[in-house]
């Protein structure tokens, strides 16, 4: 898909309503699979990623049933295998994962399956395939399991043998469980939280110790979805040790997803970039979600922000706005959109402790920087930093761009080009936006209704 976009005046001030939390679904999804009884998850995202969660967990003998469905959006009925999905996953020879661009899923089931499973593949996307895999085969060192690679480059697919601990199912057959400990660095928070979700359904006392508790918002909503499931853990303070006993039952549970901060974070700098008011409506500001923190710092760079409590309602106002300096450890997949709001600010802006976005869907930091820097942004790339120095917004011009198949790029993208003055009659355009589809489905339907100039 090729959008060409042009500047806009000042956009409708009907609120629009963004997607459900990409990051809560997926959880929902995983416990609601490995759950004793069905399931109920009202408000689930219904896109790219999730689609293909679905269908592989369906491949694994889970079934769905799909009600109040719109593009964004559908409550579904989960209901696990008869036996349990935990039985079913261990009794067959042999299991292939196939995540697609989802590197939650990736991460999720390739750490979830090697406690529980003795022969699995895992592969996806040509995204995935250039994902980092230490951070599971560090886990799989541990845990004492075999692995091999099908290209021999320390890439996916790779597929995972051996068998964990045995201890009897039974867990009155001994007098407690086996203790088994394992050591990670912590900077992928998507294969801690597999183990998290995994560790439960384990057959032994499992202890999780990280050497620094990175995107630590996305192990906290993790604990959350434990809680509502009734899993019992223990964590410390500084979040680094965790313990969860294995054997335990996962309930069936009812469950409402939020909405995504992530997706909000595009309509806001929207607003923000074309000195537009407008609102979203029906989200949480006390979500715990590690990317409703782009107020706290929208707000510093003097954005003027306000939330409607009584009618759920986040009102964004023009705003003359200013740089900083900000770590955005607990918040990377808001640096897109950050980045996109800075080059409309006054001064620099330093978005600090972003390493972490290089693993995305593409190496995020690359994209953005030389993204922007077609647009004439005074953009500098740091290993772990992106240094923007803004004037306005005035120095911008149209010019092709690519979102490098990533969602949050070509959001990005998209949103800076409603802001971009066509001083020489060029134009923007922006290449390989269909990847809308993998968090935001109803992106270019709610900037429609914004009435935004879109070809």
């Amino acid at each position: 898909m090729i959008l060409k976009i042009k500047k806009s005046s000042p956009l409708s001030t009907l609120p629009i309503e963004v997607p459900p939390s990409k990051s809560h679904s997926m959880r929902a999804l995983v416990l609601a699979s490995f759950a004793e009884d069905s399931s109920e998850i009202k408000n689930f995202l219904i896109s790219g990623d999730t689609k293909t969660a679905i269908t592989v967990f369906e491949s694994l003998g889970v079934k769905f049933r799909i009600e109040n469905k719109t593009k964004s959006s559908a409550d579904i009925i989960v209901f696990p295998p008869k036996a349990g999905l935990k039985k079913r996953i261990k009794s067959q020879q042999s299991i292939k994962i196939d995540a697609g661009n989802s590197g939650t899923l990736f991460y999720f089931l390739g750490s979830i399956l090697s406690l529980i499973s003795s022969d699995f593949v895992l592969t996806g996307d040509l995204s995935i395939l250039k994902r980092p895999l230490a951070p599971l085969t560090d886990i799989y060192d541990e845990f004492g399991l075999k692995y091999e690679f099908f290209d021999g480059l320390g890439k996916a697919p790779i597929r995972v043998l051996g068998e964990p601990i045995s201890i009897p199912e039974d867990a009155s057959l001994i007098k407690g469980l086996e203790k088994k400990a394992v050591h990670l660095e912590g900077d992928f928070s998507q294969v801690v939280s597999g183990l998290l979700l995994g560790a439960a359904l384990s057959n032994y006392f499992l202890q999780i110790n990280l050497q620094r508790a990175g995107e630590l918002p996305y192990l906290k909503m993790t604990l959350h979805w434990l809680k509502t499931c009734g899993i019992s853990f223990n964590v410390s303070g500084d979040f680094k040790t965790f313990k969860i006993n294995g054997q335990q039952k996962i309930p069936g549970f009812s469950a409402t997803i939020p909405a995504d901060w992530s997706s909000a974070a595009f309509p806001i700098a929207l607003g923000l970039i074309t000195h537009s008011a407008i609102g979203i409506k029906n989200i949480d500001i006390n979500d715990v979600q590690g990317d409703s923190g782009i107020i706290n710092i929208l707000k510093k760079m003097n954005a003027e922000i306000h939330f409607d409590d009584k009618n759920k309602i986040l009102k964004v106002f023009p705003s003359s706005l200013k740089g900083g300096t900000f770590d955005c450890s607990e918040m990377p997949d808001a640096v897109p959109a950050l980045s996109a709001i800075a080059c409309f600010a006054q001064g620099e802006t330093l978005l600090t402790n972003i390493e972490i976005c290089r693993y995305k869907e593409c190496d995020r930091l690359f994209a953005v920087a030389s993204e922007l820097k077609k647009l004439g942004a005074d953009i500098t790339e740091g290993r772990n930093f992106l240094l923007i120095k803004g004037n306005d917004g005035k120095d911008l011009i149209p010019a092709r761009v690519f979102s490098h198949g990533d969602h949050r790029i070509a959001m990005m993208l998209a949103v800076m080009g409603f802001g971009i003055d066509d001083k020489d009659s060029s134009d923007f355009i922006l290449q390989d936006a269909e990847c809308f589809d993998i968090s935001y489905p109803s992106f270019l339907d709610d900037l429609k209704k914004m009435r935004l100039n879109i070809v």
